[in-house]
C-alpha cells in the first residue's frame, strides 16, 4: 500500500490515480486483516486469549498517516493509550481484549522497550497530524519509561 502510494506521488507513474486507488484498496485490506486474523487463514489457538498488538496499532497509524485518515489516527491514539499501564510505566505489547488482568498471561506480560519506542514515534507523528498537543506529554512518559526499562545499566 505504501509503495503504491509513494510511486503514485513520484510523477513517474502513467496512472497515478489508479495507483492511489489500488493503494487505498490494500490499505483497507490490511486494516481488515489486522482486525480479523482469520481473514488470512490464521486460526485462533484453542484457549488463546484475544489480544490487540501494539505493533498492529503502529502499522495502522503508519498507513493512516500516509493516507491522511485522521479518523483512523484518532482511533490508533486511543487504542495505544489502552496499552499503557501508568502505575508500572509500561506499554504492553499485547493488550488482553477480554478484560483480563494483563499479569495473568505470559503473552500479555510481554514488554519490548524498542517496540514501545517505535510505537511512540509513529504516534507522535499522528498527534502532530491531528493537531493534538496534550498527548505528547504521555508519549514522553512512554519514551522515558521505555529507555529506562530497556537500558543496560551495567554495560550501557
Amino acid at each position: 500500500a505504501l509503495a503504491l502510494l509513494e510511486y503514485a506521488k513520484t510523477g513517474a507513474a502513467a496512472d497515478a490515480a489508479g495507483l492511489r486507488a489500488e493503494a487505498r484498496v490494500w490499505y483497507e485490506r490490511i486494516r481488515a486483516w489486522i482486525a480479523d486474523g482469520s481473514l488470512l487463514g490464521r486460526p485462533a489457538m484453542k484457549g488463546a486469549r484475544p489480544v490487540r498488538q501494539a505493533a498492529d496499532v503502529m502499522v495502522v497509524a503508519s498507513l493512516a498517516l500516509e493516507f491522511g485518515d485522521l479518523e483512523v489516527l484518532r482511533e490508533c491514539v486511543a487504542q495505544a493509550r489502552e496499552h499503557w499501564v501508568p502505575e508500572r510505566r509500561i506499554l504492553l505489547e499485547n493488550l488482553p481484549l477480554d478484560g483480563a488482568d494483563y499479569r495473568e498471561s505470559a503473552d500479555t506480560r510481554l514488554l519490548c522497550p524498542g517496540s514501545a519506542l517505535e510505537v511512540a514515534w509513529f504516534l507522535w507523528h499522528a498527534l502532530e497530524a491531528l493537531g493534538m498537543e496534550e498527548g505528547k506529554d504521555w508519549l514522553c512518559q512512554v519514551i522515558e519509561a521505555s529507555m529506562e526499562s530497556g537500558w543496560d545499566r551495567e554495560y550501557g
